[in-house]
Parts: C-alpha cells; structure tokens; sequence
C-alpha cells in the first residue's frame, strides 16, 4: 500500500523565511541541523492538554557563530551571529508562513560548539513535568539506510505518530516502513524458531519542500494492532537512490497525556 505524504503538523511551525539560502543551494560553509518540531505559541491538544515547545541554542565557544534562522533579539544581520554565553532568544520569528519543520545552518567550522535542546511540554501538567526533549540531528546522522525505532508498544491507549525527514536538501524520494514483532525473548516461546516477524509494511513519500525538509507523517502503522505482540520494531528505509533520512516516533497517552519519544539510536 502506498501513502502520498500528508501536511505535516499544519499551523504547529512558525518558520522565518530569512535571507537564508533554499535548502537546495545549502552553502557548504554551513552545517545542517533539523528542528524537527517548533511552534511560537501554546497549541490545544485532548483533554485539555496545552503543548508549547522550548527551543534553547547556546554558544560554548569563545567565538560568534553564524546561523541562518535564528532571530537573536531582533539582530539586524544576515546570517545572525549567536554570541559566546548569550541568553536564548527566540530561533523563528512570529507571524510568518508556516513551515513543516526548520533547518537550522550552522556555520560549519564552529557547529562544535553549538548546542541546543528541545523539548515539548504539556502547560496544563508543567508543575509536575517539565516536558519531553525532542531530538535535534545534524546533517550526519541522516542514514542512508535502515533506520530502527525499538521497544514500540502497541498498547491501544497509546496515540502513535510516526515522522521521518529527508536531509537531503529539497530532494524527497521514498522510504519502506516496516512493523516488526518483538517481545522480549523471555516473553517469546518461539524464540528461535520464528524471530523478527513481519507484521506489516506500507511505503510512503517524502514530499519535497523549499523551506522545510521533505518530511511526512504517519499515524496508522501497517500491523501494529497485532495482539500476538506487545513491542514491535519500525524499521525505515530508503528506497530512492541515495536518499537520507531521520524519523522518531512519539507516543501519547490518552488519558494522562504523557509524551514519550522513540528515536534511533
């Protein structure tokens, strides 16, 4: 079965589309790293969850770096330079058309000394939890090959959302999702016998984009509902020649609301 990619996370991305170049005529002096989710303000989700991401970048170095996409206070440069120690300011400027995900770049030579965290944080439960930190890849950790997402619990009173990045610029292709079973071998008589099995699969597209990466998302994961199985494995994996790619998986529990994130490791 195959599925067209669909929008992703629709109105959640707030992108300031900068003097920065389009992903495809990256300058090589900079270094790609995908935020993979970002939104400026609080957005509504079940139960009365309220989900609001914090995106903190900071410069360990004794030198500026240059980075496309970064609004430090208001910097009137172009790429914006973030200074050694400085305070975290806003990375996307408010009010402008909305983007699936966001690359940062990052001036190459100095990437080293950059570092950032994401999380996601439910407002509505923050005095009990400070949220859940989002990967933050860069460049050379999109794999040309199979991806895999493990210890995946197929439990109904999770909501499962599945999302995988092209890094390569604004090249899409597609990429063969695959649901493994995989209790623990204690937990699996057949150990042995019948190990790794196939419970489904589906390809899907990574859409091009200008100023966002080629990126889908998937909710319905083929075999999942399998009740042989309380842990399967997502294996991801490139069928477009040379195509490189990066997925997590988040999980959300319908009645506390807890995210969990799964991601390669």
């Amino acid at each position: 079965m195959r599925q067209r990619a669909t929008p992703f996370l629709a109105g959640l991305l707030i992108g300031a589309l900068l003097a920065a170049p389009t992903l495809g005529q990256v300058d090589p002096e900079f270094e790609r790293i995908l935020v993979p989710v970002f939104t400026v303000y609080p957005l509504a989700g079940a139960r009365g969850s309220l989900w609001q991401t914090d995106l903190w970048i900071r410069n360990n170095g004794p030198e500026p770096v240059r980075i496309y996409g970064y609004d430090y206070w208001g910097c009137s440069m172009t790429p914006c330079p973030l200074l050694p120690g400085a305070p975290p300011a806003r990375p996307f400027a408010a009010f402008r058309p909305v983007a699936v995900s966001r690359f940062l770049m990052v001036e190459r030579a100095r990437a080293g000394q950059v570092s950032i965290n994401l999380r996601v944080v439910n407002l509505s439960s923050r005095d009990v939890s400070e949220g859940t930190e989002i990967p933050t890849p860069r460049e050379w950790e999109f794999r040309a090959g199979v991806t895999a997402l493990m210890n995946v619990p197929t439990a109904s009173s999770f909501r499962r959302v599945l999302r995988i990045y092209s890094g390569d610029a604004d090249r899409g292709g597609e990429v063969v999702v695959r649901v493994r079973g995989a209790n623990p071998a204690w937990r699996n008589p057949d150990f042995g016998a019948g190990r790794d099995p196939l419970l489904g699969e589906t390809s899907v597209f990574l859409s091009p984009g200008r100023f966002e990466p080629p990126s889908t998302e998937m909710t319905q994961l083929p075999g999942i509902d399998s009740p042989q199985y309380e842990r399967v494995t997502v294996l991801i994996e490139p069928v477009s020649p040379d195509l490189r790619i990066w997925a997590f998986l988040s999980l959300v529990h319908n009645e506390t609301q807890q995210l969990t994130v799964v991601s390669p490791q």
